[in-house]
């Protein structure tokens, strides 16, 4: 797999307004945060859910320790938003 640049990205996903009655209280709060890091032709490295509140920046790094590749990108490329 060639990990000279892979991108990062997030996106929200909005809480459902009212819970499911099987779900559990836990499950169903807040919206949250997916996040992916992909290798230039789109293949996923990593992929993480986090709440929403959190920052990208603080997420970044707990993600790539969760990566599917067996070393580290080169290079990093996301976007200021």
């Amino acid at each position: 797999m060639d990990l000279e640049e892979c991108f990062v990205d997030d996106m929200f996903t909005p809480t459902k307004k009212v819970a499911k009655p099987w779900a559990r209280p836990s499950v169903a709060r807040g919206p949250t945060k997916r996040m992916a890091a992909v290798q230039k032709w789109g293949l996923p490295v990593a992929l993480s859910v986090y709440s929403a509140s959190l920052h990208e920046m603080t997420l970044v790094e707990p993600m790539l320790a969760q990566r599917t590749a067996s070393r580290k990108p080169k290079r990093l490329i996301g976007d200021k938003a």
